[in-house]
């Protein structure tokens, strides 16, 4: 196939990193078939889900060596495998980095999401919350059970996953004084395996650091970028783009198996504000995988159909408090596997999905719903974004993605308060 130089290809290890971008596809089935179908049918660049953050280590650089090596055999060894990864320093950085590395490559890694006002100040992430800055570190990220951390230092954090591997910043003023050819000279001149971590508070700052990404490359320095929601958009030239949703003409069903905080208070301000029939998942019945309650997972399944033919608004959920058994990547599996499976039954019984936390969104749009392809149209507020469940656009459902960390307390009311009477949605998400 032909070698298609410009194509840029976001590896997105959840559905969140498109949180800035509309009008693109995402390929939710990695297969060569649908890669080349999209090749086929659009030039520009498009989101490929790994959804590797819902595995272990070895399975997610397995996942993403067999994906990479798919997309370079269909698009070209030139395209451009760029990394989006979490804002909140979740997920396999430098295992999914050295996946993609090369002899003599080093890293550049900016978690940055301006957009949330997630922002690397003097080395150190901070996130935003109810307008105040916060570091990272003393955020409930930290303290996930699979990826937690101990502080915000990024170059700190990089040391406590590798303390062999080099780790250099660039100060946000010697980036804007010295322009990019400061960051492409430290990204050329640093050690091979190298991890360059420049300040981002900016979308200028975002911009320069692609130009450096860029020239660093030009000048024969391989350099494998992970990089948050932000700097994907920035690179790929694709734009956030406001949507109102339209009333959906049957029941919206609305899916949370997200562990947040807020998550618990997104749920909680939407039951109380709507008449919704609800049911939650009794973990016990789900867990150990091995000896799984099937017949429990067909039982609740026929409950949430009998809900939904009666209720406007249909909620499944995962406990709000989780033990810590129930918080490790085997347990999320499985407990995923049963959502998948209940959701799966369901199909044609509803007409808008609503759901939370990027895993969840991932596997029912791929698994329950059987989506190979689908189409970010755009956002309903900052950092949600909405998919049509077809690609081209067409007849698929409307499918909005509220993140993990993502949201307002009354940012899933208000969703659904525009699918359901067509209201304004008026939450700004902070979180």
């Amino acid at each position: 196939m032909s070698d298609q130089a410009t194509r840029v290809i976001v590896l997105d290890d959840d559905p969140t990193g498109t949180q800035t971008v509309a009008d693109v596809p995402v390929v939710l089935k990695p297969e060569r078939a649908t890669l080349t179908r999209v090749s086929d049918l659009t030039p520009g660049p498009l989101w490929v889900l790994t959804n590797t953050r819902a595995m272990g280590l070895a399975a997610a650089q397995s996942t993403l060596r067999h994906i990479a090596d798919e997309a370079r055999a269909v698009f070209g060894q030139s395209v451009r495998l760029v990394l989006r990864g979490d804002s909140t320093l979740r997920g396999h950085v430098l295992g999914e980095i050295d996946t993609l590395s090369v002899p003599g490559s080093v890293a550049l890694f900016v978690p940055a999401f301006i957009e949330l006002g997630r922002v690397t100040i003097d080395g150190v992430h901070y996130v935003t919350d109810s307008g105040r800055r916060v570091e990272v570190a003393a955020t409930e990220y930290a303290r996930d059970p699979e990826f937690s951390y101990r502080t915000s230092s990024l170059k700190d954090w990089i040391a406590d996953r590798d303390p062999s591997r080099p780790a250099f910043g660039l100060r946000a003023d010697v980036l804007r004084t010295q322009g990019p050819g400061a960051l492409s000279d430290l990204l050329v001149r640093a050690p091979d395996g190298a991890v360059i971590i420049p300040d981002a508070e900016t979308i200028d700052d975002l911009q320069a650091i692609r130009d450096a990404w860029l020239a660093a490359q030009q000048r024969g320095r391989p350099v494998v970028l992970r990089c948050a929601a932000s700097l994907a958009s920035v690179i790929t030239g694709l734009h956030t783009r406001p949507v109102t949703l339209s009333t959906a003409d049957g029941p919206v069903l609305v899916v949370c198996a997200s562990y947040t905080a807020g998550a618990a208070a997104q749920l909680a301000a939407l039951t109380s504000g709507h008449d919704v029939g609800s049911h939650e998942i009794d973990l016990a019945r789900v867990l150990p995988a091995d000896s799984a309650d099937h017949g429990y997972v067909a039982h609740v399944a026929r409950g949430v159909a009998e809900s939904l033919s009666m209720h406007r608004v249909v909620v499944l959920s995962t406990p709000r408090v989780a033990r810590p058994d129930h918080l490790t990547l085997a347990a999320g599996e499985a407990i995923m596997d049963a959502v998948v499976a209940i959701v799966g039954q369901l199909r044609g019984k509803f007409s808008a999905l609503v759901t939370k936390g990027g895993i969840t969104s991932a596997r029912i749009a791929r698994d329950a719903l059987r989506v190979p392809i689908a189409y970010v149209e755009g956002q309903v507020v900052p950092g949600v974004p909405v998919w049509a469940h077809s690609f081209p656009p067409g007849d698929g459902i409307e499918h909005v993605i509220v993140p993990g960390n993502v949201g307002l307390p009354t940012a899933i009311r208000d969703i659904v308060d525009q699918l359901t009477t067509s209201a304004p949605v008026h939450s700004n998400p902070s979180r």
